[in-house]
């Protein structure tokens, strides 16, 4: 077997092996053992003809098409072993030709990452207060919800409950009509211009007017087309918020005591999501930091591959939302782009992805972050827990040694931005290393699509 290596991108290289004859005997040989068996060869029982009758009857080519589907795959992974080359994931393999045989494999190396200094990192952080103004929006909203809705004897204004018919025609028919129709008149719904339309009508007036239908408008055949609606008011009827005092209190969720004890319940609800919303950002600020720090090199197979992953998921999401699977050019139609801008819009988000991840499971290298057979069990024990009639089926969705990786590289990374998070804030100094390594390092086990996509997929599904 003749091998000749060649780098063709960064983290990339590329193998062209050439087999001899020798070297093809073994494989030859497994696929006539195969053939003989499904082949009819005249003068044989089955499965006992040789090999050069096999041959004769079937043709060389069919014999070595036969070998090369376990030919090409054993081949290739003996020559990454034998350049001792440390593979970040499955290589592109193309047979070039037959004679010889010829097989070019295209080989991602294990990405190159640089932590940087990351005990240096801070990120300014505010803690999020909640104003007067978002307590006074949260009890109006609660009004609303509590609110009855009473006829009134007066013009219609935005915000009414207006009852009405309507008949709406485009080029002469007829393509909406209703008798009894309310609308909450809005400035936009059902399409822009509609609610102001009627502001200022009184019950049994009719008015005509003419507005057009949006440019992308969920009826295609509607869509940027003129209608003219014709339409009677029948009845208007106002929102009547009630008071805000210790009463309403009373009647909101379980009841509150007092209305001061109801805006004590919002500050905190919303003190608590704001939080929330305040730490995910924050984190989202430090993991970009750490890109700033430190530095990944990636191969262009690994980067291709995530964006079909990615592309792919989102197909099979809309396919979920519809009822069936859609294609490539499907999706394409949808989004009226072509599949190079599509994948070129990926790219970015993608590359920042791959490289918070492998940043991320080096420094938990790094720092000794693992996660014990106890911390998964705790973890799956929580999700089961959790999911109330479900938890059985969760427990042994996890029963799988992949599935339990996946729960792993989640604690762990969950440990890890949390170690950052704290580093970011000046509270905590890295953990096992005072000065982390500037060296480059290279990595084998990531939480990246390549590896744990799948597993992960199923712990948020299980979730």
């Amino acid at each position: 077997m003749k091998i000749t290596r060649e780098d063709d991108a960064i983290r990339q290289t590329v193998l062209n092996i050439e087999m001899e004859e020798a070297d093809l005997e073994s494989y030859m040989q497994r696929a006539y053992q195969r053939v003989v068996q499904k082949v009819k060869v005249p003068g044989f029982r089955p499965g006992k003809a040789p090999r050069r009758v096999v041959e004769r009857v079937v043709g060389r080519e069919s014999l070595l098409s036969e070998a090369l589907d376990f030919m090409v795959p054993e081949v290739t992974a003996k020559a990454i072993e034998q350049e001792d080359i440390e593979a970040g994931a499955q290589p592109d393999v193309e047979l070039v030709e037959t004679e010889p045989v010829t097989i070019k494999a295209t080989v991602p190396l294990t990405p190159l990452v640089e932590t940087g200094d990351y005990s240096a990192m801070r990120v300014a952080y505010e803690a999020p207060v909640v104003t007067d103004e978002q307590i006074d929006e949260a009890l109006e909203e609660a009004r609303r919800k509590e609110a009855v809705w009473e006829p009134v004897e007066r013009a219609a204004e935005m915000g009414d409950d207006v009852n009405m018919t309507f008949k709406g025609v485009v080029e002469e028919e007829t393509v909406v009509e209703q008798e009894d129709a309310a609308f909450i008149l809005d400035p936009e719904a059902p399409i822009a211009g509609f609610g102001a339309a009627i502001v200022g009508a009184t019950a049994g007036e009719s008015r005509e007017f003419e507005l057009p239908f949006p440019e992308d408008y969920f009826n295609e055949s509607l869509a940027g087309k003129a209608c003219t609606f014709t339409v009677t008011v029948k009845e208007i009827k106002a929102q009547v918020l009630p008071e805000l005092d210790d009463e309403f209190a009373k009647g909101v969720d379980d009841g509150y005591d007092s209305l001061d004890a109801l805006k004590d319940s919002i500050r905190q609800r919303l003190q608590d999501a704001l939080e929330n919303e305040g730490e995910n950002t924050y984190q989202d600020a430090v993991l970009s930091e750490l890109l700033n720090v430190g530095s990944v090199e990636l191969p262009p197979i690994m980067v291709e591959r995530a964006i079909d992953n990615h592309l792919q998921e989102i197909q099979d999401t809309i396919g979920r939302r519809i009822g069936r699977a859609i294609s490539l050019d499907e999706y394409m139609d949808i989004m009226k782009k072509s599949e190079d801008d599509l994948r070129e819009e990926t790219r970015v988000t993608v590359e920042e992805q791959l490289r918070r991840s492998y940043l991320l499971t080096q420094v938990a290298e790094n720092e000794g972050i693992e996660a014990t057979d106890e911390d998964v069990e705790a973890e799956i024990e929580t999700m089961a827990t959790s999911a109330g009639e479900q938890g059985e089926q969760v427990r042994q969705l996890f029963m799988s040694q992949e599935n339990r990786d996946s729960v792993a590289r989640s604690i762990r990374s969950r440990r890890t931005v949390q170690l950052l998070v704290d580093i970011a804030k000046g509270e905590s100094p890295a953990q096992a290393t005072d000065e982390p390594s500037d060296e480059a390092e290279t990595v084998e086990d990531t939480e990246t699509t390549q590896s744990g996509e799948q597993s992960e997929e199923s712990t948020e599904q299980a979730t």
